[in-house]
């Protein structure tokens, strides 16, 4: 009951907005972009929740937290405490991954520590640190009678060492049989290791408190070792007090804990990466360029002198060689490959050429070979573009130490588990029986790792692997991962609000998301949704639309209501897109390609190989699941690819055969979710390059030129015209400490960025503050005389953004705003033939926007260049000239083709696309 009622809320553009917000409903806020849904839902609902919440605070709690301004509304009422979930990335941090950021590692940790069975990292045999009690209670099962047996070392002097036992109480050594110490042969037995006997009993009747007494004194005087061999035969039992191998001698001190599965701890992090995984190696497909050739042909040039410097050097790399000599890199035999990259402790006897003064003279010696790997590190300065970052040698990436890598629960390690995908990890968990003891410890982190994973993929994150980078994530998945996370708090009476959480998701994928936030909502929580999906939209329980337009436009509320309400609702444009009254009318026909650009054998991340072709002077739609191979296959293969056939030498491209084109771009665009900017110096004008432009506009007038200013004097980035208390930023940060900081408006410059003189300088009577200040219609009627200034701003008007101003900061835009002013700078001064590489262009778009951005695409498209777009959304897949479809799953069920051609004919295909894309081209 109640509701969240705010009254004249006056944020950005929202003009005096009265709203309520019925608790425990999921509510959409939707409008068209720059309407206000953000400034009503994060600036006004959650800024004002989250300064009620500092304001409850103690005074002294306040001097940390610093101060936080009131939003700018007349009251609000009903407010609960307020938990924002945005779409900024999950952290910069190389530690951070997927199992960390949803705690799903601490679980891990706990549950290796607990139940896992050690192993030696050499020969994989399990090993395990037996208690006295423990052991005591495995002999309890043991075949009749026998020796208790204390292993020990040779003694130096065997008559001092024989009359030390027997004043200690010892009576008895054992060989092959039991032998009195008081016995001549047992002299001999202390000369060379010998076994004491610690006691003689029968497991089965002797007490539990003498055979662990026993097993304790055998541990003291056996170094952590004691043996139990029976009397009539059988196996001999070895009890070791760490867990060490007999062979190989890997042990742990003392018990595992779940310090020692965390790559965060000394404890257990890799000593050669400090538990990042990562490490600067050398790329073995630089070193050899031409690897079907021999050892000295395969080389880089520049290896190759490096290595052929020494004598020795040369001569050992030979030795190594021996018959292999002239056999192809490639075909190495893996003794070899392993001598040669590894080293081998085995010393080389090798002869060599040594230079001295003026003379040389043969050396011959014996020596080892420390491997290609360890040489070239030391060489690192030298030739560095041998190197790149790549899993760690010593830990294979897997972060820890290789003694807690081989500790495994249910067959595997932590490193290995981590390394699934989430969905896989579920199936995984929900397989493994556990008996006796361990089942009573494994039962409740078993519980929670089955809650969280599930409540992973139930917001479509199935994909993700635990080990997954958090850095490398996406807004969307950042978002959602987050929203896992508080699925799995199980918080009442609290009011969520979230930024477009179906960004990134196929529309298959929408359903059980919306499926989570009504879970949520289910348990007494009010869910607010910034939201453009029109699925999303029709499953809410209240819808507030915002318009009419965008900008000074916008920010009034159109229409409250159910969805049914706002669909039928005349005045709202989101209920008309809803309805079918505004749609896209579906193209009568398809462009035929002017050719083709072939990638061959894409093997990156979980792309399958295969042949996937691009066609050339046309629309394409890339689409899947997330988490099929999308953007490995166009971003990080096709683009570097093609910039690599450019004559691009740094363009690394994610593995593949070859890339064929039948004709090269011109330029290559890419315009993917990277923000355009983290601080307000970042602005529409500076991304799209019109500041420069206007700051020269600005140098040549009248004052400037005589005060001697260059255009440097109007740039808000050096000092000398800006105001020098913001810096040039027009806001000052203000450190929150323990909650996210805030940009609050300079005292001094109040949001002008300049000084008092740099603003007395004028152009048509507006100082370049007030240009800034302008929004970017009325600066394209202004600057229609100057070509080089209209044509950015052009752009901007053309991608719908005309409603910003040209200084407005990128922390305030929204991610379909931010998108758009990288589409915009992309759109200008392009000459020839252009491919465009965008990343879901419809993040953050309403379905009228959605309109707009197409007939963008289409008119790039008409006037010669290539749009390959990595897509989601239905309508823009359906005008599509033709449709690439990577599937079917994602994860390791990706990575391969499943259809493609014009939608109609993908339409027909039972893929999850085809199934979607057949019902969009039904309504």
């Amino acid at each position: 009951s109640g509701a969240i009622r705010v009254r004249g809320a006056r944020a950005h553009n929202l003009r005096g907005v009265d709203v309520d917000i019925p608790h425990g409903r999921l509510t959409v806020i939707t409008g068209p972009s720059g309407s206000g849904k953000t400034s009503l839902a994060f600036d006004t609902i959650f800024a004002e929740g989250q300064r009620q919440y500092v304001e409850s605070l103690s005074t002294y709690a306040r001097r940390f937290l610093g101060r936080m301004e009131r939003a700018p509304l007349d009251r609000i009422e009903g407010l609960q405490p307020a938990i924002a979930i945005d779409q900024r990335n999950a952290g910069h941090n190389p530690r951070s991954t997927v199992g960390t950021v949803t705690e799903i590692h601490d679980v891990l940790r706990v549950l290796w520590a607990r139940v896992g069975i050690a192993h030696c990292p050499v020969c994989r045999r399990a090993v395990r640190p037996w208690s006295p009690s423990e052991a005591a209670a495995a002999l309890a099962a043991a075949p009749g009678a026998g020796w208790l047996l204390a292993d020990c070392p040779a003694a130096a002097d065997p008559p001092a060492r024989r009359q030390e036992l027997r004043g200690a109480g010892w009576t008895r050594v054992f060989a092959d049989r039991e032998v009195d110490l008081g016995d001549e042969a047992a002299e001999r037995l202390l000369a060379q290791p010998f076994r004491l006997v610690i006691d003689r009993f029968d497991p089965a009747t002797a007490s539990r408190e003498r055979v662990a007494d026993g097993v304790l004194r055998a541990f003291e005087l056996g170094g952590g070792r004691a043996a139990f061999r029976p009397r009539e035969g059988g196996d001999e039992r070895i009890f070791e007090a760490v867990a060490s191998c007999p062979d190989h001698g890997a042990a742990f001190s003392g018990a595992l804990t779940p310090r020692h599965f965390s790559f965060n701890s000394q404890v257990g992090a890799c000593g050669a990466c400090q538990g990042l995984g990562l490490a600067r190696r050398v790329q073995l497909d630089r070193l050899f360029p031409a690897p079907e050739k021999p050892f000295w042909e395969a080389l880089d040039p520049r290896a190759s002198a490096a290595l052929a410097r020494s004598g020795r050097t040369r001569a050992l790399i030979d030795g190594v060689l021996a018959a292999e000599a002239k056999r192809p890199v490639a075909g190495w035999s893996t003794a070899t490959r392993d001598q040669m990259l590894e080293g081998s402790a085995e010393p080389l006897a090798v002869r060599w050429s040594a230079q001295w003064g003026q003379s040389r003279r043969q050396v011959a010696e014996e020596r080892a070979w420390i491997g290609l790997y360890t040489l070239l590190d030391g060489w690192a300065g030298r030739l560095d573009w041998l190197f790149a970052e790549g899993p760690c040698r010593a830990c294979e990436g897997g972060r820890l130490r290789p003694e807690l890598l081989a500790v495994t629960v249910g067959g595997e390690g932590i490193a290995a588990f981590t390394g699934r995908s989430v969905a896989a990890a579920r199936d995984a968990v929900r397989s493994w029986g556990f008996s006796g003891e361990a089942a009573v410890v494994a039962a409740r982190p078993l519980l929670e790792l089955g809650r969280r994973l599930g409540f992973l993929v139930d917001v479509g994150l199935g994909y993700l692997t635990l080990d997954r980078a958090a850095d490398t994530l996406s807004g969307g998945e950042s978002q959602r991962i987050r929203l896992a996370s508080q699925l799995g708090s199980a918080l009442t009476g609290t009011t969520y609000v979230l930024d477009e959480p179906t960004i990134g998701l196929h529309p298959r994928d929408t359903d059980r998301l919306v499926h989570a936030l009504e879970g949520l909502r289910d348990l007494g929580n009010t869910v607010v949704l910034v939201e453009h999906d029109p699925d999303t939209i029709r499953r809410a329980d209240h819808v507030i639309d915002l318009g009419p337009l965008a900008g000074i436009q916008g920010g009034s509320v159109i229409a409250t209501g159910t969805p049914e309400e706002i669909r039928v609702n005349p005045l709202s444009l989101t209920g008309r897109w809803l309805s079918g009254v505004e749609r896209v009318p579906p193209r009568p026909s398809v462009r035929k390609p002017r050719g083709w650009i072939t990638v061959r054998e894409p093997r990156g991340h979980n792309l399958q190989g295969g042949r996937v072709r691009f066609p050339l002077g046309v629309l394409t739609a890339v689409t899947g699941v997330s988490g099929s191979g999308k953007s490995t296959l166009v971003l990080d293969t096709l683009a570097p690819a093609l910039r690599a056939l450019r004559g691009d030498a740094a363009a690394r491209p994610a593995p593949l055969a070859g890339i064929d084109a039948d004709l090269v771009p011109d330029e290559i665009v890419v315009i993917d979710q990277a923000p355009i900017g983290r601080t307000p110096r970042s602005t529409p004008a500076t991304y799209t390059g019109m500041f420069d432009g206007l700051r020269r506009l600005f140098a040549e007038t009248p004052a400037a030129r005589v005060r001697g200013w260059e255009p440097g004097r109007f740039s808000y980035n050096t000092p000398g015209g800006r105001c020098e208390l913001c810096e040039g930023r027009g806001a000052t940060l203000v450190e929150m400490h323990f909650l996210p900081d805030v940009w609050v408006t300079c005292d001094s410059c109040a949001g002008r960025r300049y000084n008092r003189e740099t603003l007395e300088v004028r152009w048509r009577d507006r100082s370049i503050a007030d240009i800034l200040a302008m929004r970017v219609d009325e600066a394209v009627a202004l600057f229609s005389a100057h070509r080089l200034l209209s044509r950015p701003l052009q752009a901007l008007a053309d991608v719908g953004l005309g409603y910003l101003t040209l200084g407005q900061p990128a922390t305030t835009l929204s991610g379909g705003e931010a998108q758009r002013v990288k589409l915009a700078s992309g759109l200008t001064a392009r000459i020839g033939h252009a491919l465009y590489l965008l990343d879901e262009p419809t993040t953050g778009l309403h379905l009228s926007d959605v309109a707009l951005l197409l007939g963008v695409l289409h008119r790039l498209v008409d006037a010669g260049h290539t749009a390959i777009a990595i897509e989601h959304h239905l309508g823009v897949i359906a005008q599509a000239d033709h449709v690439i479809d990577v599937g079917p799953e994602g994860g390791a069920a990706g990575g391969r083709v499943v259809g493609e051609g014009p939608p109609k004919r993908v339409a027909k295909l039972d893929t999850p696309t085809g199934r979607a894309l057949r019902a969009e081209l039904g309504r």
